[in-house]
């Protein structure tokens, strides 16, 4: 008996001498207390249950015949209103303030409107206070120019949390988000 305990001491210094087989001992030892776990486990199942069935007796009575009748409820194809829109009584549609004289030509009045339109045509998808706007899906920095067909052309000003400011010869518009 003393002969096996001393072997069985010279395999763990061995095994622990070196920390490879040492780690390598270890990892093994845990995956097999894994499986043994597992198995004792699955030895001890729990014997199945079954429950036994009751029968109600649901009660009789004029209310039980309203309920049995299918309810039809109508619901519209599209919802009433736009769940991701913004609410126009916190950021109103664009606002036109202008810095021009009253006393402009026709000309002026006509290229005015024709920017005010397009102005009204632009979106603003987001704000990045102090400098940068996304207008129609393009990123723009204070002082850069709004790409378009208008002339003169549209240069955003400023920039701000729920609007941005552009400028067109003197006047300035105000494009807030929808």
């Amino acid at each position: 008996m003393e002969r096996v305990l001393l072997e069985l001491r010279r395999v763990g210094v061995r095994l622990s001498a070196d920390r490879r087989r040492f780690a390598l001992l270890c990892m093994l030892t845990a995956v097999g207390a894994v499986f043994w776990t597992r198995l004792i486990l699955m030895d001890q199942q729990p014997a199945a249950a079954a429950a036994d069935t009751i029968e109600v007796q649901a009660p009789q009575g004029p209310e039980t015949t309203a309920a049995a009748v299918p309810v039809e409820v109508l619901l519209p194809e599209r919802p009433r209103r736009n769940p991701f829109s913004v609410d126009n009584t916190f950021f109103p549609i664009a606002e036109e303030t202008s810095t021009a004289c009253e006393d402009s030509p026709k000309s002026e009045a006509h290229a005015a409107d024709l920017t005010a339109e397009a102005v009204s045509a632009l979106r603003l998808g987001a704000t990045l206070p102090p400098s940068t706007a996304v207008i129609d899906g393009m990123t723009l920095r204070v002082g850069t120019a709004v790409p378009g067909p208008v002339e003169p052309r549209l240069t955003l000003v400023e920039v701000h949390r729920s609007h941005a400011v552009l400028e067109a010869k003197g006047r300035r518009f105000v494009l807030r988000m929808e």
